[in-house]
């Protein structure tokens, strides 16, 4: 940059915005109403001041940086630079002296706090402003405000260093009167703020910079992910930008450690802690991709450095954590980046965002959401001047702009100072304070074992240790071995007469269940069946279905769900895998199964086959450790597979319930869940071995919410499940207020959201539980009891029942610390015997328990401790997800998708909400590198799958992203258009808002295509620019203000109408 360029534009142009102005121009467009972008500067003053003097300076200041006294008027749609003349900065003084002295710099800190949040005019300016607090005659406290868009973090030394010159010469002035420029202590400035401008606008199109837009291509392509570290409260769409933090002192005996190794490993210490930053991020997000912003000067040229303005660039420094490093490696490879990423720093920021268009969130910074300001700005001279010292000094002003976390490092006499920046509707000061530990135990076992992976590096205390691995897994309580059925044999002797079951009109006491039970299970022994046979039962809801189930577990064998509704391959598939000696059916469901090898009992038709057994009680040998059922669930390799569940699991699980629910024999428990889930092995057992009446729902009925409730208020049910999404529906039908009855329901297998809990509370009067546990850890794990109103954003899954322990760990088997997301792992004697006939699988799954005796089962769920101890459950860590509460592997649809013969690689992803519209997206490459119609595609699963794991959209793609680390890039997938939908059509625009609009997007796009209402601006192509361009022409065509906000939060045509004929309708009003 030469000196020739200054004064290209003159001050009365239009001159463009700079390209890192751009983007916070945009932002305050998107939060008109938040002060982020303010940016203040206080300076403690003591010793004798002279306000006059001080005033003068800081006009001298103003006159001397154009950036100061520029505004950015609007022409066009589009923003520019504006150059204000000279003009006098007065402060407004407040006088604090009149307070006793304890309180002023308390009333200080508030109003220092209350001037940062006020808002500035951009269009008119000026962008500074100064208050000055008069606390004694010989302590002032000045503070300065400036918007982000002409000041940065270099600025500041600047314009302290200016303030100190100028005050100490006009203060040696007699009189104050102004001096003349030989006697201004600073030359004048070789260009000002708007040379930069025109030379970043040329340079940006320059060839040269294609190497560096080469290198930032080729590191952040595959890293675009957003970083999630795990938040305290749900994200919101509006964020408030106010801010928290936490501060803590690296004692200079650590420091001196750090920089001891820093200099072994031949790095400096920033690039140490920027490792150690980037570890600690990894162990708490699990991403193997780690990018953190660093702010650099970006002032590379020494005119620039003597200017006010925003020059500020930030680096994103992109870390691979792939196959687990040690520390000594990862400091290599940061190195190698750091190196690398200053060599290309002159690329703007934006421009990077702008080619590379990564996942783009509304208040959340693309590419990185983690900030490393480790402070190196120029020293500035804090030598008194005439009779006062000037010295900035930091305060809490709470403000974040859009990121998730901001640690700033300076070193200071004792130390290194680090501090902790937060959103406060993101994260509590508890959790931040938790990762301020962790940070400096992570640095304490870096030093002293770096040759260790950093996933295996210990983040806790000993006393978080004992807690989370000890304390909330003391659950340990005797109960009397014994079978399911020997449970309801028991009840049977208490309750002989009582009704135990109901379908329909017809009904079955205690006694009579008991002993066609016992007949059809001497039937079954005689037929030579040994001990552990499975059997399998393919029945829709009816009496015989509990009888089938009863009288297999008398005879010593392990039931296997066949569910008629499933589609005949399945069925087959698993009839064949497990073997079955019998099949116990029903006569119109005969010829369900038709090419298995097993003997057929119809347990209607054929009844006179056992019905003249003996109905006394078997005494087979059967124990706890016995087979009690094989349970198919989906399974990564495209075929479910059998979990063996043995007696011990289940008597565990209903022994804890009696202790827990306690049911009594007043209590009526509605059945409604296929026995292919294991929510039905509760429903039945439980009221059967609890004196209770079991109420079983006609199974073609066991979704139609009408027809439960109607069930529910007819039978007076007082206990019932239903997983989330279907209690959404049956919250939904007025008659739910006349189910009076209702004592308890529980929930599980989907996240219950706190938006259904309190619906739940607000409808009904009846106790909610949340529960969490996988097919092989028997029904459920852990238990949550609702509560109203609470406080916590999420609705935890509780803590372990009877005899069972939960832990949450990262891939390397280490605790997580409480708050931070890892694979749930599941010990105890809720177990399950591993999955029949796959022992490969069931090592995988199962194994050594770490901590103590015993397995642990590997969930592949994602949760979290909460500091009370219980347990949070996130979501899936692979690609099993829950649809409609039901248990679906991706693999599965894959497996099956790709057996259509134009398939030659195909994806599966969900997309949506996994409260109420979660849904299976396919991804696919064909042979013939064309698209395939989704109905196409749709009719040839329907034969291979049940309707819920039909993917709702068919995607054709030339080629399937990936990351650096050979796996599919899910958020690099596009999202899918209408043709991709199997029901998805065009909705023309018809009212005349609505075609004003559809032109207005056309034009803003640069589409030709036709618009559906439906359509999303942004899946269109628009961004942060182009929503300006769609709100400027509707203040020009409808002559109404929409904020730009508005697009964001209604961003189909559609919704922006509604907002739009608002917006009119009280225009209208106004006039």
């Amino acid at each position: 940059m030469s000196h020739q360029q200054k004064s290209q534009y003159s001050v009365s142009e239009n001159i463009p915005l700079s390209i890192a102005q751009k983007r916070i121009w945009v932002m305050e467009q998107l939060e008109p109403d938040s002060p982020f972008s303010n940016r203040p500067l206080a300076i403690r003053l003591n010793g004798i001041l002279n306000e006059a003097t001080l005033i003068q300076s800081l006009s001298e200041i103003i006159r001397r940086h154009e950036a100061l006294r520029t505004v950015f008027p609007i022409q066009d749609g589009q923003p520019f630079q504006k150059i204000l003349p000279s003009w006098t900065l007065t402060p407004e003084i407040i006088d604090l002296g009149s307070l006793p002295e304890p309180h002023r710099e308390a009333e200080a800190g508030k109003i220092l706090k209350r001037e940062t949040q006020k808002k500035f005019d951009l269009i008119n300016g000026p962008l500074i402003r100064g208050v000055l607090l008069r606390l004694s005659d010989q302590n002032h406290i000045l503070l300065l405000l400036m918007h982000h868009l002409v000041f940065d973090g270099w600025s500041e030394s600047i314009f302290l260093s200016e303030l100190r010159n100028f005050y100490g010469a006009f203060s040696q002035t007699k009189n104050n009167k102004a001096i003349s420029n030989q006697n201004i202590p600073l030359p004048e400035l070789p260009i000002q703020y708007k040379d930069f401008t025109l030379w970043q606008h040329k340079r940006v199109n320059e060839a040269f910079l294609s190497d560096h837009l080469n290198y930032w291509q080729a590191k952040l392509g595959n890293a675009l992910s957003p970083l999630r570290v795990p938040t305290d409260y749900p994200r919101p769409y509006t964020r408030t930008f106010q801010a928290g933090s936490v501060s803590t002192l690296f004692p200079q005996a650590l420091v001196e450690s750090l920089t001891t190794l820093s200099h072994m490993e031949k790095v400096t210490p920033f690039m140490t802690v920027l490792a150690l930053l980037q570890t600690l991020l990894y162990r708490y997000t699990g991403q193997q991709t780690i990018n953190v912003g660093v702010p650099v000067a970006g002032r590379n040229h020494s005119e620039t450095e003597p200017l006010i303005g925003l020059f500020m660039n930030t680096l994103v420094m992109s870390s691979d954590f792939i196959n687990d490093p040690t520390f000594r490696q990862l400091l290599t490879h940061v190195k190698q980046v750091t190196l690398q990423a200053f060599s290309h720093q002159e690329l703007p920021f934006e421009k990077i965002v702008e080619v590379l268009h990564p996942i783009r969130e509304r208040n959340t910074w693309p590419l990185f959401q983690v900030l490393l300001n480790f402070r190196n700005l120029p020293q500035t001279d804090s030598r008194p001047t005439e009779h006062l010292h000037i010295e900035p000094f930091s305060f809490e002003w709470g403000m974040i702009g859009g990121l998730d976390l901001s640690l700033d490092i300076k070193k200071c006499p004792e130390g290194m100072h680090c501090q902790f920046s937060y959103p406060v509707d993101l994260f509590r000061e508890k959790t931040i304070q938790s990762f301020a530990k962790h940070f400096r135990n992570l640095l304490e076992n870096v030093i002293a074992t770096p040759d260790k992976p950093v996933g295996t590096l210990n983040l806790l205390t000993p006393e978080e240790h004992h807690q989370i691995l000890i304390e909330w897994n003391n659950t340990h309580e005797e109960y009397p071995n014994a079978c399911v059925h020997e449970l309801v044999e028991k009840q049977v002797n208490l309750t002989p007469n009582a009704v135990a079951v109901v379908f329909q009109e017809h009904q079955l006491t205690y006694e009579e269940l008991n002993q066609s039970a016992n007949q059809l299970a001497h039937y079954l022994t005689k037929q030579g069946i040994p001990p552990e046979a499975t059997i399998g039962i393919c029945v829709d809801s009816s009496l015989e279905m509990v009888i089938g189930l009863l009288g297999i577990l008398k005879a010593g064998c392990a039931y296997v769900p066949l569910d008629p509704r499933y589609p005949h391959e399945r069925l087959e598939y698993m009839a064949e895998d497990s073997k079955i000696s019998f099949l116990l059916t029903q006569g119109h469901l005969k010829t369900v199964l038709s090419n298995h090898k097993a003997g057929i009992i119809c347990l209607d038709s054929d009844r006179d086959l056992w019905s003249r057994e003996s109905i006394q009680n078997l005494q087979i040998g059967c124990t706890e450790d016995s087979l009690a059922y094989v349970m198919y669930t989906s399974g990564t390799t495209g075929q479910p597979k059998g979990v063996m569940v043995t007696h011990r699991g289940a008597c565990n699980h209903l022994y804890w319930r009696h202790d827990y629910f306690g049911l009594t024999p007043s209590d009526l428990v509605l059945q409604k869940a296929s026995l292919s889930f294991d929510d039905s092995v509760w429903e039945i057992f439980e009221p059967l071995t609890s004196g209770a009446q079991l109420v079983i729902a006609q199974s073609e009925q066991n979704q139609n919410v009408c027809y439960l409730i109607e069930t529910v208020i007819q039978q007076k049910i007082t206990a019932l499940c239903l997983v989330p999404s279907l209690l959404w529906l049956f919250l939904e039908e007025p008659n739910v207020r006349r189910c009076h009855t209702l004592r308890r329901v529980t929930t599980g297998g989907e996240e219950l959201s706190v938006e259904l809990q309190e619906k739940f509370f607000q409808l009904l009067n009846a106790d909610l539980y949340n529960g969490y546990g996988p097919t092989e850890a028997t029904i459920a794990v852990s238990y949550w009891k609702c509560k109203p109103g609470g406080n916590s954003p999420i609705v935890p899954i509780g803590k372990p029942i009877r005899n069972t322990q939960l832990y949450v760990l990262n891939p390397q088997l280490q605790p997580a610390p409480i708050g931070v997301t890892g694979e749930i792992f599941i010990g105890g004697n809720s177990l399950a015997r591993g999955y029949l006939n796959n022992p490969e699988l069931t090592g995988e799954k199962f194994i050594n328990n770490p901590f103590g005796q015993g397995v642990l089962y590997q969930t592949g769920d994602l949760g979290r401790h909460s500091r009370d101890g219980n347990l949070e459950f996130i979501g899936r860590i692979d690609d099993q997800v829950k649809i409609r509460g039901i248990r679906v592997e991706l693999g599965e649809i894959k497996n099956s998708l790709n057996q259509y013969p134009q398939i030659e690689k195909s994806e599966i992803v969900t997309t949506g909400n996994s409260k109420k519209d979660q849904m299976v997206i396919a991804y696919y490459l064909s042979k013939n590198r064309q698209q395939i119609s989704p109905q196409i595609l749709r009719e040839f699963l329907k034969h291979k799958l049940p309707d819920y794991m039909i993917p709702a959209a068919f995607v054709y793609l030339a080629s399937i992203p990936i990351t650096p680390s050979g796996k599919i890039d899910r958020n690099a997938l596009p999202s899918p258009q209408r043709e991709h939908y199997i029901n998805k059509e065009v909705v023309q625009p018809k009212t005349e808002t609505e075609k004003n609009l559809t032109r207005i997007w056309q034009e803003a796009l640069n589409l030709s295509e036709e618009i559906s209402i439906h359509d999303n601006f942004f899946e269109l192509g628009g961004h942060s620019l182009s929503a300006f361009r769609v709100v400027s022409r509707i203040r020009d065509i409808f002559k109404v203000e929409l904020p730009l906000r508005c697009l964001f939060e209604s961003p189909t045509l559609a919704e922006l109408t509604k907002v739009l004929d608002v917006a009119l309708s009280l225009e209208q009003v106004h006039k």
